[in-house]
Order: structure tokens, then C-alpha cells, then sequence
């Protein structure tokens, strides 16, 4: 890639799809963010969308690097999954060009099946787990917070195998959708920095033999008085990430991991990590994927 060619990456989310325009280093130049993932973009708009975001950063890149649910069986082009393990090389190799546009390419996601038999998948983590490689060479796990939690086994500079948690989202399903979280109210956030209500949940996972008899607890305490009501909705998050915590330490992932998360999320897990006794490095989601992003697209080939 020439440096003196601008050149750009998408991070395409089921919910949000952020671009950032880049020159070689990588060094970002702009970037834009808008709430057109994949559940709202069908598949003849992608073109116009991916277009409309350049229009926003005022320039066209000569190529284009996508990542994420635009390459699913619902996105613009579906990019069949790289099988573990695999590394930079590999993501760069099967990258696919959508009809109609040689200046894109679209990255695989990744599959893997673990010594249980269960299968896994993932789309875009791939990408920042790959820059997290390159900038932190040391790590030994990386931890992706989110909707659908990714853990990630990292080995000899590639992604030897990972395990998805569906934390997030049961968050909301059981908040939203269940007896159990009746007595939160809906109007009810999660505090930017987890109080008393999250530790007493961290300590509830621990101690519980099972995540479905800790679950029940957040009715049951806050009815007896064990919990405070605004205290909850924490409470439950801290049950739901004590568990995936548990689960990860039993697994030897906890000694040494690398945290790829911003915002309230990245605060919530770097406190469980650090009450679970783990060694916690901090990466920024957006530095981990335009550094993936460029060591991918180096490999492209574009002609």
C-alpha cells in the first residue's frame, strides 16, 4: 500500500458500523460512527451506506477494509468462517471482494470447536484481537466485553481457540423479560463505576454452587432486604460477570489477560477481573482494530 494513499477500515456491528479513515502508520485521519448495523441495513444498502460515510469523513479511500456482521449471511457479502487457529495471514488471505467493487474487501470471521464438541463463532473480534497481539505481544488471553462476550486463548501470534458468553444479553432478558427482574425498574442504568450492589453480586457468583440458583437471589435479596432496590440492577450484572469469571478461571485464562473495552463496560470488567485476582492490561476497542486492521490489509491482495 502506497503511504502517501489514504486508505480506510469498517468496523460493522449488529447495531453500529464505525469508519475510520487512516494513512499508513496506521494513523487515523477521521473517523465516524452511525447507528446503521447489519439488524438495519439490508443487503442492497450496504453499498450506499459504506459510501454515505466517506461522504460524512470528506474523502473516498482507495481501499477499504470491512469487518464484522457485513460479512454474515444476512450483510453484503457472506465471507465463510477461517477455522482455528489462525492468525493475521489467514484473515488476509480469505478476505472477499463484494460484487461490483474491487477497492473492498470483506474479512472472515472465525470458527473454532472446542475438546467439548461445541462449536463457536465470531466476527470482528478477530480483527482487534489481532491488533491487540501486535500491541501487546505478551498477552496471553484477551477478553472482549459486549452483548456476546468473547474469551479469547491466544498462542504462538495467532487465535488458538475462544469461548462465547451470552452475558450481556441475558442482562437485559432477565432484567426486562422476567420475574426475576420485576422489581428493577426499567428506567433503572447501571452506575458508570459499579458500586456496593456489583460486589455483592461478584461475591454471589462465587459463592452459589450454580448460576441459576444465584439468579433467583436477586429477587429473593431484594425482598428480604439483603439488596436495595436501586442496588439491582448492579447486583444482577455483578451475578452474570461472576459467573463468566468463574467459569474463565476454572478454564486457566485468569492469570494474565488483556481487556479490549471501552466506556462503563471496560470499568465493570476491569474491576471484576482485579477482585477475581487477575493481571489486567487495558486496550482501547477502536486502537485494537485499526491496528488489526492495518496488519490484515498489509497481507490483502488487492490486485
Amino acid at each position: 500500500m502506497n503511504s502517501d494513499t489514504s486508505w480506510a477500515a469498517v468496523d460493522w456491528g449488529s447495531t453500529n458500523v464505525r469508519a475510520f479513515l487512516l494513512a499508513d502508520g496506521p494513523r487515523v485521519l477521521a473517523q465516524t460512527r452511525a447507528s446503521m448495523g447489519s439488524k438495519n441495513t439490508s443487503q442492497a444498502d450496504y453499498q450506499d451506506v459504506l459510501d454515505q460515510l466517506f461522504t460524512e469523513l470528506g474523502e473516498a479511500p482507495a481501499r477499504i477494509l470491512l469487518a464484522g456482521m457485513v460479512g454474515s449471511r444476512a450483510g453484503w457479502q457472506e465471507v465463510p468462517y477461517c477455522p482455528c487457529p489462525a492468525g493475521v495471514s489467514d484473515l488476509a488471505a480469505h478476505a472477499i471482494a463484494p460484487p461490483e467493487r474491487p477497492d473492498v474487501r470483506i474479512v472472515p470471521g472465525l470458527s473454532c470447536r472446542r475438546a467439548s464438541g461445541s462449536g463457536d463463532v465470531m466476527r470482528g473480534e478477530e480483527v482487534q484481537c489481532s491488533g491487540a497481539m501486535h500491541l501487546e505481544p505478551d498477552a496471553a488471553s484477551v477478553c472482549l466485553p459486549g452483548t456476546h462476550c468473547k474469551w479469547v486463548r491466544l498462542a504462538a501470534g495467532r487465535i488458538a481457540e475462544f469461548t462465547t458468553f451470552c452475558t450481556g444479553e441475558l442482562f437485559d432478558a432477565v432484567r426486562r423479560h422476567t420475574l426475576l427482574g420485576a422489581l428493577i425498574p426499567h428506567e433503572q442504568v447501571l452506575d458508570t463505576e459499579p458500586g456496593a450492589g456489583f460486589a455483592q453480586g461478584l461475591q454471589r457468583a462465587t459463592a452459589e454452587p450454580g448460576l441459576l440458583s444465584a439468579l433467583f437471589s436477586v429477587r429473593a435479596d431484594a425482598l428480604l432486604g439483603g439488596i436495595r432496590l436501586d442496588q439491582a440492577a448492579d447486583y444482577l450484572s455483578g451475578i452474570l460477570i461472576g459467573a463468566e469469571l468463574r467459569e474463565v478461571r476454572d478454564a486457566g485464562m485468569l492469570e494474565s489477560v488483556l481487556l479490549i473495552a471501552d466506556g462503563s463496560l471496560a470499568v465493570r470488567y476491569a474491576a471484576a477481573l482485579r477482585q477475581f485476582g487477575a493481571a489486567v492490561q487495558e486496550v482501547a476497542s477502536a486502537d485494537a482494530f485499526v491496528a488489526g486492521a492495518a496488519l490484515i490489509a498489509a497481507q490483502v491482495a488487492w490486485d
